[in-house]
Order: C-alpha cells, then structure tokens, then sequence
C-alpha cells in the first residue's frame, strides 16, 4: 500500500476543518467514487458521517500527495444518484 502524504497547505486545512489523517488516507485507499480532478489531481469522495469528504491528491509512483480535503454536502457531488 502506497504512503500517504501531505503538503503544508494540506496540513493547515486538515487541521482548521478538523478532519483526520487517517480518514483522508482510507479516503484516498478506498473511496466510495474516483474522479479525474484538475490537471494531473485526484478527486476520492467517501461519505462520512452522512457528510461528503472530498480529497484532492495526486498520485505518484511510491505515494499519494494530498492537496487538500474538505467536507461538502453529499447531494451536491453525488456521481451515482
């Protein structure tokens, strides 16, 4: 299993939001829907706690690099209704 990292920016926005590392890695290691993000990026949406986590990353050879996650609305990015 790929090793999970963070960038600074990453690092503050987990921590102002008060979302874990550890469900940002379950996120990225086992997401309810992938998808093609901006660029080169990742976007892995689980549903959490009847809320949707959204963690942006990238993916590299030896491991992931997470832009930045959030919480949204789970309706508002639903792929499948």
């Amino acid at each position: 299993m790929k090793e999970v990292q963070f960038t600074k920016h990453a690092e503050e926005k987990l921590s102002e939001r008060d979302i874990g590392k550890k469900v940002v890695a379950t996120t990225i290691q086992n997401p309810d829907e992938k998808l093609l993000g901006r660029g080169n990026s990742i976007i892995a949406q689980k549903e959490v706690s009847g809320k949707m986590l959204r963690v942006i990353f990238r993916e590299k050879q030896q491991h992931y690099i997470v832009i930045t996650a959030y919480f949204t609305e789970k309706k508002r990015y639903e792929v499948n209704k």
